[in-house]
């Protein structure tokens, strides 16, 4: 009879350990294509109506790791995203350290005139706290089973 109960317990475990992680998997999936589609739509676009910048999405990990950014390589999407001088210094004076030290790396000289027009951060940070209100609510739910 031991061995039942531990072979139904060890069961339960593999089934919600399977159920924990495909509530994951769909919570980064519909993260990362949620933040893509709203950058997309914010994203600089020219007269014609087609977009300066692509903006993509890749999954790896089994779709348990997510990233979303600029495709290729286009220093103009920065400049566009956090503009130069005084634009770049207000559109980033808000925003995390993590993302300042990404909009360094463009940094020529603090004297520039364009104004940007943030796409893809304001969807990135937006994202990320709900993604962690949803993942905090994975965490604590209890399965049907356990009560």
């Amino acid at each position: 009879k031991m061995g039942k109960v531990i072979n139904t317990t060890s069961d339960n475990l593999k089934k919600y350990k399977a159920d924990q992680i495909r509530k994951m998997r769909y919570l980064v999936v519909d993260t990362v294509t949620d933040i893509e589609i709203e950058a997309t739509r914010k994203a600089p676009v020219g007269e014609d109506g087609d977009h300066f910048i692509t903006i993509k999405s890749e999954f790896r990990n089994n779709d348990l790791t997510g990233e979303v950014g600029v495709w290729g390589e286009n220093n103009l999407a920065a400049y566009f995203e956090f503009g130069t001088g005084l634009s770049a210094r207000e559109i980033l004076a808000p925003y995390p350290e993590w993302i300042r030290d990404i909009a360094w790396k463009f940094y020529i000289n603090g004297l520039g005139t364009l104004k940007g027009k943030p796409y893809l951060y304001p969807s990135v940070l937006k994202n990320t706290e709900i993604f962690n209100k949803k993942l905090d609510e994975i965490i604590k739910e209890k399965t049907k089973d356990n009560g």
